[in-house]
Order: C-alpha cells, then structure tokens, then sequence
C-alpha cells in the first residue's frame, strides 16, 4: 500500500489535484497560513475529494481550532491513540514549539513532551510532526540557529 505525505499547502488547492493517487495521504499541518476555520474546512473537504483515506495534524500557521477539526471530521493523527493506516500504527503531534516567528499555533515544550511520552515504546510506526526535531538539521533557519523541538528530538530517539 502506498502512503503520501505532503505538508505546508498554505491553500495552494491547485497542487492537490496534481498529486499522484496513493491509498492513503497523510498531511504535516499547515493547510492554511493564518487563516480561520472557514480556510480550513475549505482544505479538508479538498483533500477529501482526491484522499478519502486521509490523516493529518495541525501545522503552526493554521488556527488553533484546527486539531479539534481534524478529530471531527475523522482525519486526526494524535499521541492519545494510534490512527491505523495502511496497517502502520500512526500518531501525531500538531503545532509547532515557540519559535522567533511567533506562529498562532505553537506550544511549549513541557506539554509536548507530556503528549509525546503516551506513545508507546514500541507502538509507533509513523509519527508525523508538524515541528522538526532539534538539530536534526530540517530546524535550521536563515540566521544558522536551530529552532526545532527538543520534545520531539527525545521522542524520536525513544520510540
């Protein structure tokens, strides 16, 4: 079975359609950029014309309502319970860590690392994250500075 991820469409709609096909899709947050939740139904319903199977978290520049819209709408990847897709138990962590950009969907590391440590040792086959891990070299912005999650850094090394 083949699974695509794709992350930051920032309401480029046209780019879903040009997709390939896959038997589930799996979205790294920001279907927005600081839009509300109008902008965001909008994306999901989109994304479920092409992608029936879909799961998704929220990304720092979508609105602050967007995991409880995931969940409702059945697309939610969560650290609470595994998402089976594919046959791969699948969590996720939505958001990003503070960072210098001052995003409306960010949050501290202390409440990461409390959501991400009800992830099984040895229970996750896919974690999908909107934030990089610290220093993983993806964190790294114009000025040189690291600014992913070291909450995700740990998890990642755990699980």
């Amino acid at each position: 079975m083949d699974i695509l991820f794709v992350s930051d469409i920032h309401r480029n709609y046209d780019a879903i359609d040009k997709l390939p096909t896959a038997d589930a899709l799996i979205v790294g947050g920001d279907f927005v950029t600081l839009d509300g939740e109008e902008a965001l139904r909008c994306a999901i319903a989109l994304i479920e014309t092409k992608f029936p199977a879909f799961a998704a978290v929220s990304g720092n520049m979508d609105p602050g309502s967007t995991d409880a819209v995931l969940a409702e709408t059945g697309h939610a990847l969560s650290t609470d319970i595994p998402t089976l897709l594919c046959g791969k138990r699948s969590f996720g962590l939505g958001g990003a860590n503070r960072s210098p950009f001052n995003t409306p969907n960010e949050w501290n590391e202390n409440d990461a690392e409390a959501r991400l440590a009800k992830i099984p040792d040895d229970g996750a086959d896919i974690l999908v994250t909107h934030a990089p891990p610290f220093e993983s070299g993806a964190d790294r912005i114009t000025s040189g500075a690291f600014v992913g999650s070291k909450a995700i850094a740990s998890a990642v090394a755990r699980i």
